[in-house]
């Protein structure tokens, strides 16, 4: 995993690029534990999972967009 684009998204959870995969992984910042890789396909359907969930943040971020 690149050190240069790994970033903590809080909760022990680290998200990094690997310039096809978005990579999630579960890590005490020295040892990852779990690794899950989205590709484009899974990276849209998991945004499109959460803007259902919330319909109010999604319609808020296209107010501030346009």
């Amino acid at each position: 995993m690149s050190k240069k684009h790994k970033e903590s998204l809080g909760d022990a959870v680290y998200v990094d690029w690997d310039g096809y995969h978005v990579i999630l992984t579960v890590s005490d910042g020295v040892y990852d534990t779990d690794r899950i890789l989205l590709n484009d396909q899974s990276m849209e359907q998991l945004i499109n999972y959460y803007e259902r969930l919330n319909p109010k943040d999604n319609e808020s971020r296209s107010d501030t967009e346009g």
